[in-house]
Order: C-alpha cells, then sequence, then structure tokens
C-alpha cells in the first residue's frame, strides 16, 4: 500500500504515544520565539532545536525529517525573492542592478528576516506534524467547539488518501506493464488516463461510502475517537524550559539591522 513518507514516520516514532497537548504546548512555544525573535539567533536555535528533538530525541529518520523541511523551504525561497528584488527607485545601497530591477542591501535584509522566520516556524511546526499521526490530530480538533463537522470532513479525506494512492499506484504499474510510457505521446495519453481513472475511484469511493454511512444511520457522532492520553507534567515542564532557553538565546543575540 502506498504510504507517505511524514504520515509513516509519525505512526512510528517514540513519541506517538504522547499526549497531543503536550507537543503542542512545545511547537507552538517555538514558533512564537521563531516569530518574534529580534535578531537572527531566534530562528536558528528554534531550527537546531527543532531539527534535533525530532530526530535525537523522537526518533524521526534523519531522511524524512530532511525531506519535510526542504518541502517549504523551496516555497519559502521562491517567495523571498520577490522580497530581495525590488523595482522601480532603489531604497538603500544597491548590491546588483539589474536595469529595472535591483538588489538593495535593505531587501536583502528583509529577504533574510522572512526567510529565517518562516523556515524556522515551518521547522516547529513539522516537529508536530511528524511526531503526531493525524486522526490524533483530528481528534484534538474535533473536542474544538465548532470545529467538529471540519474535522469529520478532513479524517474522511485523509482516509481516502491512502485508498486512492493505492488505485493510482495500480493503474500505474499496469500502464507500465502496458509499455503506457514507452514514448512521450504514450506517456501523455496515460497520465490524462491515470487522472481520470482516479477521479472516476474517487467520486464512485465517495458515494459509496456516503451511501454505507446513511445505511447505518450516521448522525455525525465519530466512529473511532482515538482516547486521551494523560498530559505529562515533566514533558511539559521540558518543554516550556526549551522555549525558554530558546527565547533566552534570541534575546541575548546579535539584532537585525533592519
Amino acid at each position: 500500500m502506498a504510504t507517505l513518507r511524514l504520515d509513516d514516520a509519525a505512526w512510528n516514532n517514540r513519541w506517538r504515544g504522547r499526549s497531543t497537548a503536550e507537543k503542542v504546548v512545545l511547537s507552538a512555544g517555538l514558533v512564537a520565539v521563531a516569530l518574534t525573535a529580534p535578531g537572527p539567533a531566534g530562528g536558528v536555535i528554534v531550527l537546531v532545536v527543532a531539527s534535533l528533538l525530532a530526530c535525537l530525541w523522537a526518533r524521526v529518520p534523519v531522511r524524512t525529517w530532511s525531506f519535510a523541511i526542504a518541502a517549504p523551504a523551496v516555497f519559502i525561497v521562491l517567495g523571498t525573492i520577490g522580497i530581495v528584488v525590488t523595482f522601480g527607485e532603489p531604497v538603500g545601497r544597491v548590491v546588483v542592478d539589474m536595469g529595472p530591477a535591483s538588489v538593495t542591501q535593505p531587501s536583502l535584509w528583509a529577504g533574510a528576516v522572512v526567510a529565517l522566520r518562516a523556515l524556522a516556524s515551518a521547522a516547529a511546526v513539522m516537529l508536530l506534524a511528524a511526531t503526531t499521526p493525524m486522526p490524533y490530530l483530528l481528534a484534538s480538533l474535533g473536542r474544538v467547539w465548532g470545529l467538529r463537522t471540519l474535522t469529520e470532513i478532513a479524517t474522511l479525506v485523509y482516509r481516502m488518501i491512502f485508498s486512492l494512492l493505492e488505485s493510482q499506484a495500480r493503474i500505474r504499474e499496469t500502464q507500465t506493464a502496458r509499455l503506457g510510457y514507452g514514448s512521450a505521446r504514450t506517456a501523455i495519453r496515460s497520465v490524462g488516463m491515470l487522472g481520470a481513472g482516479t477521479f472516476i475511484r474517487a467520486w464512485t469511493h465517495s458515494r459509496r461510502l456516503g451511501e454505507g454511512l446513511a445505511g447505518r444511520g450516521y448522525d455525525g457522532a465519530w466512529f473511532a475517537l482515538p482516547s486521551r492520553r494523560p498530559v505529562s507534567g515533566a514533558f511539559v515542564a521540558v518543554a516550556l524550559a526549551i522555549v525558554a532557553v530558546c527565547a533566552g538565546v534570541s534575546l541575548v543575540g546579535p539584532r537585525w539591522p533592519v
């Protein structure tokens, strides 16, 4: 069965059995430090601490963690380009002159601030995602007033993703066995048929799922709600201490020049 690497890590790490609230305290604290740090030290320390906690304490595979961080890093870099490159009359010392566009020293610093804060915040959020299975996260959100319906929909979508991934893998395997990707022309045709087949299977699966739930008298109640896990005071204390140390490092470190 096709699986997602990050989801597989969430089910097989040492923090899986811990309460979601404990990990939310840690991740939210690290995000707060990353977003409010007055200098680069805050973002760097959050990025390093989140990586060490994930790989050494929670035992998330280093390769999986690297891919998890690399994915948002690509979008962060692309978004930062729009900040670094300015058009019109440059403000401040020009570092690179490209005619109508230019890169100035203030824009470089502004891009560095946004990129580092975004990457550190993404690492803190990934720490929660890589150590907590999605059903546990959705169950915790479902206990929040007003979010039950949304979490019900998200749970169904989550469960259908893997069924569709498996169906897609089987269709592609069949196409490959029949030389459906032997040339550019046949590959384009096979990709179109793959998308159409996956869409039809998703539509059919969702219709049958709705009919099955209606036939069983589904009234919006959770069928399998993960049990609440006790919150460890020791873990929360360690998490708050880690956040406090990161905040202290960010305060005593150098400031951004912008």
